[in-house]
């Protein structure tokens, strides 16, 4: 590599970084500055776009996983990951919603 490309890289790095920490700065800010203005599903949701958010700035920004190069392999990560996402956020979601069927029935969700 030459140095023009090792700048190009440090400067995605960089910037990988840079998004990294704002939107860690934003869910942080949301969970304390907004828990007692806004309701629970509002913060929820602000939270779920932060973090998908961030998978998707680490794929691009680390991980160098970019459009129109290896062929299919990137869009064969892309859906993995995709599909690692939803198994992992729909499971969670499942398993606290049954969790809280049967361990307190009588409250309203």
């Amino acid at each position: 590599m030459d140095l023009k490309a090792h700048k190009h890289e440090l400067w995605d790095y960089l910037i990988g970084y840079g998004f990294s920490i704002i939107l860690t700065l934003i869910s942080f800010a949301v969970v304390v500055y907004l828990r007692h203005i806004a309701s629970i599903g509002v913060i929820a949701s602000i939270l779920a776009v932060c973090a998908v958010t961030q998978v998707f700035v680490q794929l691009v920004y680390f991980l160098h996983i970019k459009r129109n190069e290896n062929g299919g392999w990137n869009l064969a990560a892309l859906l993995f990951t995709a599909v690692i996402l939803l198994m992992v956020i729909g499971g969670s979601g499942w398993v606290m919603y049954y969790l809280h069927m049967n361990m307190m029935p009588e409250l309203p969700i």
